[in-house]
């Protein structure tokens, strides 16, 4: 059986709606989760800009997503 897709409205704060910018990224990882502590380094100063921690098996679907549109932009150029 096929399962239906539901469209789910994605609220995002003011705070939020630029995004934020990173030039670095520390990533811990357990036997069931990962923490990547994202940073904002700066000349005499590094500032954390997010946190985001997720399961290991989430982890991997970025993982696998992240390849796959990397890939897809090496192969434009």
């Amino acid at each position: 059986m096929e399962e239906a897709k539901k469209e789910v409205k994605i609220n995002i704060p003011d705070n939020l709606k630029n995004g934020v910018y990173s030039n670095i990224a520390n990533i811990n990882v357990s036997k069931s989760e990962v923490l990547m502590d994202f940073i904002f380094l700066a000349p005499n100063e590094a500032n954390l800009v997010s946190r985001v921690i997720v399961s290991l098996e989430h982890a991997k679907s970025i993982e696998k997503a992240l390849s796959k549109l990397i890939s897809e932009i090496g192969n434009k150029k």
